[in-house]
């Protein structure tokens, strides 16, 4: 969904050396505007995602199937377990068997930092590059290995593991708390990669918080969902403080843990997995396409994907030939063509507009 009024200069620097820009769009605010004509079936972008995780029920399903816990592959030659891993997001499976799976399979294990290892990690990850991705970009942060002492911190990531289960925002990309935290934790890594490069502390903070707000509708404006912020907030504060200190000013509010589920609930894409599994990501530039009932654009799976394990990085590309100067839309919907005018109205009326494009003006005479 695309961002509101003010971010126009965030996203300047993402679309140089693309087909299309974002631009401001007459009664909708801003949308992704093609710069020269392009043809049908024609790729527009691939893009990897800020955060992806699978749906809890997927998670959930026994047998359960190991997972990367960065791209979400399934790991290669791992028996299923009868158990379900303790998050969607944290980890591929339960403690006991995530330790048989790291000596059984060829895959990568989390040890926590190398100058640390406190406590025991559940993450497990198809290669040594996957590993070092997720550490660099997010679980630096949040890894109860590297966690000194490992009681204080870990408790908290494990109040919002059993917290996941029982306060998950439904629907179709469905999440928890631990999923807007991973997200909050990559804001902080942001910041504090923006003051390493020598951004004095306060503005490293507004950076970092202005590239999450580019996906966000303004508060007022915000879903209800089921996520209880006043007894989840205390603890993805506590998890994150021992990094926001080192910031000298706050960074995680409980406004901004409100808006980031707001912004997963709005923006989150779909996404299939290994053996069809479903999962969710945000990815920055695929979110700002606006929605149309008639779209001239599509998600399609990488090329690069093996049969049967997609990866988290998708495609999206033109549906038919399109003008330079046209506007570039997505269905935000997988079922609209087979969808009356009526139905489709009713399920986009959780993204807080009243779709306007020409197959709805037609229909509604």
């Amino acid at each position: 969904m695309a961002a509101h009024s003010g971010h126009l200069e965030l996203f300047a620097r993402y679309t140089d050396g693309f087909a299309f820009q974002i631009q401001e769009i007459p009664g909708k605010g801003h949308g992704v505007v093609a710069t020269q004509d392009l043809a049908e079936h024609e790729e527009l972008l691939e893009e990897e995602p800020l955060l992806a995780w699978l749906l809890p029920s997927e998670a959930a399903s026994t047998p359960h199937r190991p997972h990367c816990s960065y791209c979400l592959r399934e790991l290669a030659g791992c028996p299923p377990s009868s158990a379900p891993p303790d998050s969607a997001v944290r980890g591929s499976g339960t403690r006991e068997h995530n330790s048989d799976l790291a000596s059984e399979c060829s895959v990568v294990r989390c040890n926590g930092s190398s100058l640390s290892s406190t406590g025991q990690c559940l993450e497990l990850y198809c290669s040594e590059k996957c590993r070092q991705s997720h550490w660099s970009q997010v679980h630096a942060l949040i890894c109860p290995a590297s966690f000194a002492p490992a009681g204080g911190c870990a408790a908290h990531l494990d109040a919002l593991v059993e917290y996941e289960a029982s306060a998950i925002v439904p629907g179709d990309k469905a999440f928890g708390p631990l999923v807007a935290c991973h997200l909050l934790a990559r804001t902080v890594a942001s910041a504090l990669d923006y003051v390493s490069r020598g951004l004095p502390p306060v503005e490293a903070v507004a950076s970092a918080v202005m590239s999450l707000r580019g996906f966000c509708l303004p508060a007022d404006q915000l879903l209800t969902n089921e996520i209880n912020f006043e007894r989840t907030f205390p603890h993805i504060r506590a998890l994150l403080e021992p990094h926001t200190s080192r910031l000298d000013c706050e960074v995680v509010t409980l406004d901004l843990y409100r808006q980031v589920v707001g912004l997963l609930s709005l923006n989150a894409q779909g996404l299939t997995v290994g053996r069809g599994r479903q999962g969710a990501g945000l990815f920055t530039l695929q979110s700002q396409f606006n929605h149309s009932c008639d779209p001239n654009c599509e998600i399609v799976t990488s090329a690069e994907d093996a049969p049967g394990n997609a990866s988290r990085t998708i495609v999206v590309r033109t549906r038919r030939a399109v003008r330079a100067g046209s506007e570039l839309t997505l269905s935000y919907l997988s079922e609209v063509g087979s969808m009356s005018t009526e139905e489709r109205q009713g399920r986009l009326r959780p993204y807080l507009f009243e779709c306007r494009c020409p197959r709805c003006v037609v229909n509604n005479g």
